[in-house]
């Protein structure tokens, strides 16, 4: 069974030292850009984004916790937009050694439940184009695809 724990100041401050350069680097890997800019941008971002870092209104940054292992298995970024009734996810991230382990699809059903108790009606998110097990794993919960972005190197 998975539970969602908040971070403490020290856990969000290595998650977002870990976010930012892996978000840029998604980024230039995915769009064919430079990347000292996508960094430089990447900051910019997360700096409107989570302008109060983890007490941002409405944002949630989370450890994944397994309660059969007792062990914290991932993170969760999520927020909630009331005036849409529609959530966010803006990143999960299942550590290495339990990927491949249903981890992914769990947190999800997980979201899904805590979501529909607070009355949430839809719940979107972005996957990059090589992120095809992340893709799969979507689909297999029910998502659709909203849009396509689409890039050619000349």
């Amino acid at each position: 069974m998975i539970e969602f724990q908040p971070m403490n100041d020290k856990s969000y401050q290595a998650y977002i030292n870990f976010l930012i350069p892996d978000y840029a680097e998604e980024i230039g890997r995915n769009f064919n850009k430079p990347a000292e800019k996508i960094l430089e941008d990447a900051y910019e971002q997360f700096a409107q984004l989570l302008p109060d870092g983890r007490n941002t209104k409405d944002h949630y940054i989370l450890h994944i916790h397994d309660l059969s292992t007792k062990e914290h298995v991932g993170k969760l970024w999520y927020n909630i937009k009331k005036e849409e009734n529609s959530a966010y996810i803006y990143h999960i991230l299942i550590e290495e050694p339990f990927r491949g382990k249903g981890y992914g699809s769990r947190t999800l059903s997980h979201l899904e439940q805590v979501l529909k108790a607070q009355g949430i009606a839809t719940i979107g998110l972005n996957v990059f184009g090589d992120n095809k097990k992340a893709f799969h794993i979507y689909q297999k919960m029910g998502y659709h695809t909203g849009a396509i972005v689409m890039e050619k190197v000349l």
